[in-house]
């Protein structure tokens, strides 16, 4: 039973949450988006054309956020004709509706808003990804503040710097894990449908679950149960929505996929980009690297402590954890010639921290705060970098 004391916690955990979400937002809104909102949305010029009014325009093609903004501003079109100026560039990007779709409610279905609503939308998923980890802390009687180390996490502060979708690819395939562990299937199916409509690759965890309960059935001889609509629901919807997407485009989104250059050989990209670093003398250059080695050092380190603690976590959030993490290390060059806050590690992150937050002592989460100072790095690069 929750004591008034604890409620209370719980209340300042969340307003906590909330208030370093807003202050981050406002800090960088006046010093790096020079009182603009829409440069958060990063639009180019090679694909925002001069049309829309309702962004800023950068002399350069612009970051993945533009997207999301044509998205949210008529989240009913997903042709890839331009809408406001701003055509979809891949059909990959209509995978990922649900973010816009939230953003077009909290910019009450007003492209001039949008540009709000791509930042309410975040920040809102923020505080519930704190609520599940407060509830998760209350489970096991620690203290709720404890819960703020979830967000000790570079990808969660680039998602809400540029607009982009890992917030909520965390807060669902988070909340759909911790659901499983209560056998709340039906809440599981919901909460990965909803993940595999952020970002496709979120349907990893769904086709995890979905491998070891074949082979569980098979091996085991267990029978078929309710459990199977945790990952058969979140699969149906994932191919519905493609072959809806198929009708409206002529084209599969996940089919075209393949061709975005994002992903390659294991740690190729990091080498590639790395042997572009370090020869440069440039200013903006060696700031990227400094950047680039805490935020891997972070990943990297968090990584390790997952192998050698593997006790935390159950066989599948360790397959998990795996598959998200080699998305991670096949990041192609391309993806380290900006500042992309390690976003493939977001996820599998963010689920470490969940497992030492629910199976390390007080002390071992003491001895693993020394990465919230790196982690600061990536805070005051984004308040003061677009």
């Amino acid at each position: 039973m929750q004591t008034p004391t604890r409620a209370k916690q719980e209340l300042v955990t969340l307003f906590l949450a909330g208030l370093g979400s807003v202050g981050f937002v406002l800090v960088r809104l006046f010093v790096a988006a020079k009182g603009d909102l829409s440069r958060f949305v990063v639009a180019g010029i090679r694909w925002t054309g001069p049309s829309n009014h309702f962004l800023h325009h950068f002399p350069n093609s612009g970051y993945d956020g533009q997207f999301y903004w044509r998205l949210a501003a008529d989240p009913f079109n997903i042709h890839l004709a331009p809408l406001f100026g701003i055509p979809i560039d891949h059909a990959l990007r209509d995978n990922r509706i649900f973010y816009p779709v939230v953003s077009w409610v909290f910019a009450l279905g007003h492209p001039r808003w949008v540009s709000v609503g791509l930042v309410l939308a975040n920040i809102v998923a923020l505080v519930a990804l704190t609520y599940v980890a407060v509830r998760v802390c209350r489970e096991i009687n620690r203290s709720p503040y404890w819960a703020l180390v979830v967000l000790l996490v570079p990808g969660l502060v680039g998602s809400l710097s540029r607009d982009l979708t890992e917030i909520f690819s965390a807060l669902l395939v988070v909340a759909g894990l911790l659901a499983l562990r209560r056998q709340q299937f039906w809440l599981v199916a919901l909460a990965w449908s909803l993940a595999s409509l952020t970002r496709e690759t979120n349907i990893l965890a769904a086709v995890c679950l979905g491998v070891l309960s074949m082979f569980d059935i098979a091996l085991r001889k267990r029978k078929i149960s309710w459990q199977e609509v945790a990952w058969v629901v979140p699969g149906i919807v994932f191919i519905l929505w493609q072959v809806i997407a198929h009708q409206i485009l002529g084209t599969f989104p996940l089919a075209s996929s393949s061709g975005t250059g994002d992903l390659g050989w294991p740690f190729w990209g990091f080498l590639h980009g790395a042997g572009r670093w370090l020869p440069s003398l440039q200013l903006h250059v060696v700031a990227k690297c400094i950047l680039y080695s805490v935020e891997t050092l972070v990943t990297a380190t968090l990584l390790v402590i997952t192998v050698r603690r593997r006790e935390l976590f159950s066989p599948l959030e360790r397959i998990i954890i795996t598959a998200f993490s080699l998305l991670f290390i096949c990041e192609t060059q391309r993806g380290w010639q900006v500042p992309f806050d390690n976003r493939y590690a977001t996820v599998p992150l963010v689920l470490i921290w969940f497992g030492f937050l629910r199976g390390s002592t007080t002390k071992e989460l003491r001895r693993y705060l020394w990465i919230a100072p790196l982690v600061l790095v990536t805070v005051v690069w984004r308040l003061a970098v677009i």
